[in-house]
């Protein structure tokens, strides 16, 4: 961005013109949907839509005709409209806020800048409040202390790296890496814009093999999504926000009730059954359908008829949409 400013020499009537620069500190193409394939758009954690292809619609109220949804999946669509309306701070704990470029059910996501190692780091900020249900609150910090307990020993290539976590203020928040130029792979589930097709099998084997790394430490993930695979410059893939991943017979990470992304569950989630690590490679098998296809496997008009398909019906094959 450049400045120009005009005034008066003192001591003369000559105008003087003066220049100056200031440097952009992030990427407008975090906010751009229309940025071209090879521009950087979207921060890591960037929310995207995680419901079907289109809104759930509200059930009248004491109408019989319209199937009840499952206390959790209403608690779900809950937290997609009650997100806090929280101002950007200006600090979090060392680190300096340049802008929120991310807002999902559970935090904000900044992008933010770290002075000792000088180097630009990816925030996410839970969504605690000190007035909030307790019970919301609990949840939330189990979530955090997941992602930063676990997520933190996982050393692999495809996984994106923890740096840091903590809390301030009452907010807890957790340090990752900010990849420039990456986006996530939900910019290539269009029909009009998808990958060639030795492409998404050399990306899915990628994830394959970081969910078999975190499954092996007993991670499972929980949430895997487009939008929760990154796409880095160098064509290589990061699984990220392991926000809601538990750990097998560990009392600090279990979480109650239904967490995920409605059109990638796995049938056990939606049913709250046992969660095992297939949960996690039947949703990487819903990402790679619509990666292939530029669909979902389900579609449906409201949360419960998607939830529905999800259990009992099976998908149009991929050879009758590509």
């Amino acid at each position: 961005m450049t400045r120009v400013t005009r005034a008066t020499r003192p001591g003369s009537g000559t105008p003087v013109t003066a220049v100056r620069s200031a440097p952009e500190l992030c990427s407008s193409a975090f906010h751009s949907h229309d940025a071209p394939a090879e521009s950087p758009i979207r921060h890591l954690t960037q929310s995207q839509s995680t419901g079907p292809a289109s809104r759930p619609a509200a059930p009248a109220a004491g109408s019989s005709s319209s199937p009840a949804l499952p206390a959790a999946a209403r608690a779900y669509v809950a937290s997609l409209t009650g997100r806090s309306g929280r101002a950007v701070p200006e600090r979090i704990g060392k680190y300096e806020i340049i802008k929120e470029v991310g807002r999902g059910s559970t935090g904000c996501v900044y992008l933010s800048h770290d002075p000792y190692y000088g180097r630009d780091v990816a925030i996410k900020v839970y969504n605690i409040e000190a007035n909030d249900d307790p019970e919301k609150a609990r949840v939330a910090r189990k979530m955090f202390l997941s992602e930063a307990h676990m997520v933190g020993m996982l050393q692999h290539p495809n996984i994106l790296p923890i740096f840091d976590a903590g809390e301030e203020g009452g907010h807890y928040y957790v340090v990752t890496e900010f990849v420039h130029g990456a986006r996530t792979l939900a910019a290539y589930c269009k029909p009009d814009n998808l990958l060639r097709v030795d492409d998404v099998v050399e990306l899915v084997y990628k994830c394959a093999k970081a969910l078999s790394y975190a499954h092996s430490r007993g991670v499972i993930h929980r949430d895997i999504k487009p939008s929760n695979v990154m796409l880095t410059v160098d064509s290589d893939v990061r699984i990220i926000d392991f926000g809601i991943a538990i750990v097998a017979d560990s009392e600090i990470s279990r979480i109650e009730g239904i967490a995920g992304s409605p059109s990638y569950m796995s049938p056990e989630q939606v049913q709250s059954l046992e969660i095992t690590n297939r949960s996690d490679l039947y949703s990487l098998g819903a990402v790679m359908y619509e990666l292939l296809t530029g669909y979902r496997p389900f579609r449906a008009g409201n949360l419960s008829k998607l939830l529905h398909q999800i259990v009992y019906a099976t998908p149009p094959p991929i050879h009758t949409l590509r």
